[in-house]
């Protein structure tokens, strides 16, 4: 499961040349809501009604209890998109966390 949901995301934030590529995206609302689960337990990022290009229109977009302390406190460099991707790997972050609790384990190994 996480293994997908990072690669759904570095898909998302990698620019693809090609006759019809891709722009480099960043999500800006990845939650544990935002994660479908496929039948085979693979995941696939949904909702992608925050997903920027310009992403100087506004810094603060998102869920806050999964924004990073520099779009809360107004100090992301809006100037760089590697600064919103590194606020998407602490979204990613939580995710992963929320998941692992979830988890539970064979007591006997």
């Amino acid at each position: 499961m996480i293994l997908s949901i990072a690669s759904g995301l570095c898909h998302l934030h990698m620019p693809i040349d090609s006759t019809n590529g891709k722009v480099a995206l960043v999500y800006r609302d990845l939650k544990t809501k935002n994660i479908l689960v496929k039948k085979d337990l693979s995941c696939c990022i949904a909702d992608l009604e925050h997903v920027d290009i310009d992403i100087q229109a506004n810094s603060r977009v998102g869920t806050q209890r999964y924004m990073a302390s520099e779009v809360l406190h107004g100090t992301l460099n809006e100037r760089s998109f590697k600064s919103f991707k590194a606020a998407n790997i602490y979204a990613l972050g939580l995710v992963f966390w929320k998941i692992l609790r979830k988890c539970q384990t064979n007591a006997n190994g």
